[in-house]
């Protein structure tokens, strides 16, 4: 969500701002990854999550101020792919209760699928059709196509 707001600065004319942002987001981040990492990678991931996050607003109020977007527009916006990562999340973590005995690997392939499977089904049927068409489609465009068969050299 945050990159979205990073592009609109920097196309609308407002670099500074993104600089000033991205400054003081890396400031709390050295600093808060200086606090945490005493108690391990988990307290570091925390700590990135509450930097994001308290730094969230700072982004929204800039592209509020460049575009005029309300909040409700705003979050109508995104309103679809967040249920979906809230199920998906769910999906996930029931899933991994499910198969913890099998081998790490297979639980990563099945969860993984879980994971995708979820969030396009909560996606599509949820409102969000225009997004996972938009996301089926970049899907497609990132699987590579086969060489051209018969083709001249």
């Amino acid at each position: 969500i945050l990159f979205v707001n990073n592009i609109v600065m920097k196309s609308l004319g407002k670099p500074s701002w993104r600089l000033v942002i991205m400054g003081v987001t890396a400031i709390l981040l050295v600093t808060s990854f200086s606090i945490a990492m005493r108690w391990g990678i988990v307290a570091v991931a925390i700590a990135f999550v509450i930097v994001i996050y308290v730094m969230a607003p700072a982004w929204l109020f800039g592209v509020h101020r460049l575009i005029s977007l309300s909040p409700g527009r705003y979050l109508r916006q995104i309103g679809p792919p967040l249920v979906a990562t809230g199920v998906m999340t769910a999906a996930v973590f029931a899933a991994k209760l499910a198969v913890a005995g099998i081998p790490l690997l297979w639980q990563v392939v099945l969860l993984v699928m879980v994971g995708m499977v979820t969030y396009a089904g909560v996606l599509w049927f949820g409102g969000g059709k225009p997004v996972a068409r938009e996301a089926f489609e970049l899907a497609r465009l990132a699987v590579p196509r086969r060489a051209q068969r018969g083709s001249s050299s």
